[in-house]
């Protein structure tokens, strides 16, 4: 990935009431940021002809006007939200691959959650999240439009001291300090259930407790004198990182977590945290992946 100050938020375009969702978002923030928009339609002429026969002139016309009515569509909804520099594109291949392409020098790329959007082509963009998340190197955004939370929300984010957490931690700082809004940690610490399956006896779990909340504000530490204008609140959960950051999704207005496929929290499988994140939280999802992938 090879972003700088101009690098855009890249948007997945497909007619979807998840699609519009993402606009949104990535407007605001994009606004906020003082950042481009690329707005992105795939027509995935592959995915029509299934490599059978290529599509006629007449065909690949209609695709190619559809979406382009789809992005001026889109573009018209971006620009109301105030941003200054919005860009469409439209392309031939698969939605999937056009993405992670365009996301190699975007700043995020943001797509609808899935289940929001209407089934308009053959790959849904919204059903596709899960793999972008897993795949792309910028940080991606999962916009789940349903739920409206006060812009005084906190940021969420979830944490367990590894080098992954520590650029989710980055990323959630700056944000909450640009939103002018607190930033929650939360650390889901598994020692709790690894001793409830154990027959062994175990140290006194409070002060356990107390030494996990002394090495959470140590993590915390340097972020705070960074970043003295954000008010931080530290949470330890006995819970699993997934229910316990889908149930404080509830009251925030931007959950962030790291995920290399397994780091961030211990164990934190796109396969389980991130995709329960994705399919679940009550508010947009931000995944972190490491920036060396």
């Amino acid at each position: 990935m090879n972003t700088t100050e101009n690098s855009p938020y890249v948007v997945g375009v497909d007619g979807s009431v998840g699609a519009r969702h993402a606009i949104r978002w990535a407007s605001r923030a994009a606004v906020m940021h003082k950042a481009p928009v690329l707005l992105l339609h795939a027509i995935g002429v592959p995915e029509h002809y299934a490599g059978v026969l290529p599509p006629s002139p007449t065909v690949f016309e209609a695709l190619w006007g559809r979406g382009n009515a789809l992005l001026d569509e889109a573009a018209e909804l971006a620009e109301s939200f105030g941003v200054v520099d919005v860009r469409t594109e439209i392309r031939e291949h698969s939605p999937n691959a056009e993405l992670r392409d365009a996301a190699r020098d975007a700043r995020m790329l943001v797509l609808g959650a899935p289940g929001h959007g209407r089934l308009t082509d053959v790959v849904a963009l919204s059903a596709l999240a899960p793999q972008l998340s897993s795949h792309v190197a910028c940080p991606v955004v999962v916009v789940h439009g349903d739920q409206i939370h006060p812009s005084d929300a906190p940021i969420l984010v979830g944490i367990d001291g590894s080098p992954l957490s520590e650029q989710a931690l980055a990323v959630a700082f700056e944000e909450a300090s640009l939103r002018g809004v607190a930033l929650t940690a939360i650390h889901a610490w598994e020692g709790w259930h690894v001793a409830a399956a154990s027959a062994e006896p175990f140290p006194d779990w409070p002060t356990l407790e107390q030494m996990e909340r002394l090495i959470l504000a140590e993590r915390l530490a340097d972020w705070s004198d960074k970043y003295p204008d954000v008010t931080v609140y530290r949470e330890i959960t006995q819970r699993g990182p997934g229910p316990a950051l889908v149930e404080a999704s509830r009251d925030a207005q931007l959950v962030v977590v790291g995920s290399r496929g397994r780091g961030g929290f211990h164990g934190l499988l796109l396969g389980s945290t991130s995709q329960q994140l994705i399919y679940h939280a009550a508010c947009p999802v931000m995944v972190v992946r490491p920036a060396e992938e």
